[in-house]
């Protein structure tokens, strides 16, 4: 790959990055809503759907899942991202400045 292509990649990898991070941060949140929900009510409602404890903890356990799927691929990607770093080799100001935005993510 060319130089700046390498450097666009990282961009665009950056962008999902920080988009995957934003969809753990949801996911997060909405994880820990169902679980007191499951602890602080004998029959769970979440989000105007009223569950049975067994089908709201298959709920967490799913959104649990989905945390570790994204925890995944944000990884990878980070992985990727040091990949494109070595390969780009010599780097200007304005280079440096986004693998350090890179190693920010």
């Amino acid at each position: 790959m060319v130089h700046d292509d390498l450097l666009l990649a990282l961009q665009l990898l950056m962008i999902r990055m920080r988009r995957t991070k934003r969809l753990q941060y949801f996911v997060g949140i909405l994880t820990v809503y169902v679980v007191l929900k499951i602890f602080f009510q004998t029959s769970p409602t979440l989000f105007t759907v009223s569950f049975t404890r067994n089908r709201a903890s298959l709920v967490a356990f799913l959104t649990a899942i989905i945390m570790v799927a994204l925890n995944k691929i944000h990884r990878n990607y980070r992985i990727s991202g040091q990949q494109l770093i070595t390969m780009l080799g010599p780097l200007n100001q304005q280079e440096a400045a986004i693998v350090q935005q890179f190693k920010r993510c």
